[in-house]
């Protein structure tokens, strides 16, 4: 009898894994602009976060300091994250708050994000009289 010869096909082709790579560059084009966006919202958001706090802080030490109780301060944070505190008076306001804040956040804690560090001059957060916060993005010039 002829004996028949097993052919050992075992393996892919080289069409079925060009088929593959072309698959996985398709997912790829896609999904990679997505992560990128992803990654970029949260940056904002530990920002947004992290000025909040900021105004929060100078809300809570307003509420609890005499010094600062009752006194329009304004706070600035720039890209590098160093915060400066200037009031109208007395200057023992500032100097609390400031001192305040240095407790709490330390110095150069920086932005994040892109939005923070390249598209502004800073945050500016206001402590009218009242002792609410508010916080707007400084543009740059």
């Amino acid at each position: 009898m002829i004996q028949k010869i097993k052919k050992n096909n075992k393996g892919f082709t080289l069409v079925e894994l060009i088929v593959v790579i072309a698959i996985i560059g398709v997912l790829a084009a896609v999904l990679v602009p997505q992560y990128i966006q992803y990654v970029e919202k949260s940056r904002i958001g530990v920002d947004e976060s992290y000025l909040s706090e900021i105004a929060h802080v100078a809300e809570l030490t307003a509420a609890s300091s005499e010094a600062v109780n009752g006194v329009a301060c304004t706070i600035t944070v720039v890209p590098a994250g160093t915060i400066s505190v200037a009031t109208t008076t007395p200057a023992t306001a500032g100097t609390t708050l400031k001192a305040e804040l240095d407790r709490t956040f330390g110095s150069g804690s920086a932005f994040k994000s892109k939005t923070y560090k390249a598209e502004t001059d800073g945050v500016t957060i206001t402590l009218s009289t009242a002792g609410k916060a508010t916080w707007t993005q400084v543009a740059q010039s």
